[in-house]
């Protein structure tokens, strides 16, 4: 596409690089790079993550013909932001708290959800054990 527009191979290497480097994990190696992979995570430290963060679910699940549940989507995204870093100082100073902060409610969704299953199991087995009725057993002395 760039070479019908006569853009010079150089450019086009330096637009290639660019677009490579924001595979994650991102490995930018210069500036320009650095400023692209920015740019391609912005919106983990924006206060739009969560609406951006369920339309990439659908997106994946579109692309990929695949469904994820929400609890493994909820996951890949906590370890996303576990392991992501800004590069440039720019998006830290103005990224990083409010991606912390999405961060948290993540992992407090996801504490909710565990202790939702974990009451719902309590609740289940107390169920079925006041339902069971008492077995008779038959004493030796008849």
């Amino acid at each position: 596409f760039l070479k019908g527009l006569n853009i010079d191979d150089t450019s086009i290497s330096k637009v290639q690089a660019c677009i490579l480097s924001t595979i994650v994990p991102q490995s930018p190696a210069d500036l320009l790079e650095q400023i692209v992979c920015d740019a391609d995570l912005f919106h983990l430290g924006t206060d739009e993550f969560q609406e951006r963060n369920r339309l990439m679910r659908k997106e994946f699940e579109t692309s990929s013909k695949t469904i994820v549940s929400k609890e493994e989507w909820r996951k890949g995204s906590i370890k996303l932001l576990q392991s992501h870093n800004y590069f440039t100082e720019y998006a830290k100073l103005l990224l990083n708290q409010t991606k912390q902060e999405n961060l948290e409610r993540l992992l407090q969704k996801q504490q909710d959800v565990l202790e939702k299953n974990s009451n719902m199991l309590l609740v289940e087995n107390k169920t079925e054990t006041i339902t069971e009725k008492p077995s008779k057993k038959k004493n030796s002395f008849n």
